[in-house]
């Protein structure tokens, strides 16, 4: 076979396959010869291949693909476990002389290989497998999963070529499996953290413009559409917004920097999401109540409501966020909304299997069965939750009058909870009456 470099000076060049026996020949000294210690039918129909392997003579080699070779047994480390062997010329010429005539009358074939193009593009070929895989797998356990089994089946790829003659490149190709993958991996994950990040900072933005100075801007002009607005009302109600604007930025670096653990409100109130549900559940029951809706106008007693029944229910720090924005987006509904109410309920439900809360008014707002179905983006985000809870959210009409809106989620089944809570509802309720 010509070697891939083409016809060298010295002839042609081939693979050499070494012969895996612990003795592939049989190996007869000089005075063997001499003193006839010999039977004929060794070397008879043999090929004898004549050396010197004389220590003065300094043909000898160092190889790896031979464990034990003759000139290590002669040193007696033929039990080393030293990779590197030394291995006599005459022992390499006989290696070669098998070969040729295994694959004259044996059919064995010769170590084969690709020209540098096709070695090339099968490098390139698995690396742009690793980009694939690194791009598509989100996970970087998945993505090390994938890359161990590509690994796999390139080794088995490879030693089943060999098998049937082809020596193709291995090593360099791990190795840009490998390295396309992870590095795409790691790129692709620290871009997607980063569109993550942009993503939800857009999100929280406009939550917190959404829940303050739209809803007070909401209140305005509806008094203007209603009513003739006293001038110094309307200049109160504008620094009011003008003020919730100026906070906003202050208030999402500070949220930011905190690391999803704090809640920032209006009026600069930091709410810590360490703490208990039920507490913080009623800073802002508390702080949504005292904004100047007209809705809140009519109701003159206030009840602190309940929260206890949450007390055991566990929620990340993004699901806490999701329920106190539904808490104030809901009462900042009824103060919008709801008008002559002259009662506002918040009610806390908790049975064997869910937890359940609502909001109930008894005021004239919402009219039509279209406008409960519809809504804008503080229902979109209370669906949102309601999807992130695994439960359900609906508004609907609350008879005689008024309007219900409610969040309801499973409980996670501990046996600690099923002890503790066997029976039907257990409900907890706060109402502000006149």
């Amino acid at each position: 076979m010509r070697s891939p470099r083409g016809r060298l000076p010295n002839g042609f060049q081939i693979l050499l396959n070494f012969r895996s026996d612990p003795e592939p020949f049989r190996i007869l000294s000089l005075r063997d010869v001499l003193t006839k210690k010999i039977d004929p039918n060794w070397i008879s129909d043999r090929i004898v291949i004549v050396g010197m392997t004389a220590s003065s003579i300094k043909d000898r080699f160092i190889t790896s693909a031979v464990k034990r070779t003759f000139y290590t047994k002669d040193l007696g480390f033929e039990n080393s476990a030293n990779q590197y062997q030394w291995i006599y010329g005459v022992e390499i010429h006989a290696h070669a002389t098998s070969q040729i005539i295994s694959n004259v009358l044996d059919k064995r074939p010769l170590l084969k290989v690709w020209s540098k193009f096709w070695e090339y593009l099968w490098i390139f070929a698995w690396g742009l497998l690793g980009i694939i895989l690194g791009s598509i797998l989100k996970s970087p356990v998945k993505t090390l999963s994938s890359l161990g089994l590509a690994s796999i089946a390139l080794v088995g790829v490879c030693y089943i070529l060999l098998i049937v003659g082809w020596w193709i490149p291995l090593v360099p190709t791990l190795l840009a499996l490998a390295c396309a993958g992870l590095t795409t991996s790691f790129f692709d994950r620290d871009l997607r953290t980063l569109l993550e990040q942009r993503s939800l900072t857009l999100k929280r933005s406009f939550e917190t413009i959404h829940n303050g100075p739209l809803q007070t801007l909401a209140v305005i002009l509806r008094s203007l559409g209603e009513e003739d607005i006293e001038t110094e009302k309307l200049r109160s109600q504008l620094e009011q917004l003008n003020r919730e604007l100026r906070s906003i930025p202050d208030s999402l670096s500070q949220e930011m920097l905190s690391r999803n653990h704090s809640l920032y409100l209006e009026g600069n109130v930091v709410l810590d999401l360490q703490i208990p549900i039920p507490e913080l559940l009623y800073h802002i029951y508390d702080s949504t109540l005292q904004r100047k809706f007209p809705g809140f106008e009519t109701i003159q007693s206030f009840i602190p409501p309940n929260f206890e029944p949450l007390e055991d229910c566990y929620l990340n720090a993004d699901q806490k966020r999701g329920l106190y924005l539904f808490l104030q987006e809901a009462l900042c509904n009824v103060g919008k909304h709801s008008q002559g109410a002259t009662r506002l309920d918040v009610i806390c439900l908790r049975s064997a299997s869910e937890y359940c809360l609502q909001i109930i008014d008894n005021g004239s707002g919402i009219i039509s069965k279209s406008n409960y179905q519809s809504g804008g983006r503080g229902t979109d985000q209370a669906q949102d939750l309601a999807r992130k809870l695994r439960g359900k959210f609906r508004r609907f009409p609350h008879s005689p009058q008024g309007t219900v809106c409610e969040l309801s989620w499973p409980i996670a089944r501990t046996w600690r909870q099923r002890f503790l809570y066997p029976g039907n509802w257990k409900f907890f309720s706060a109402h502000t009456d006149v």
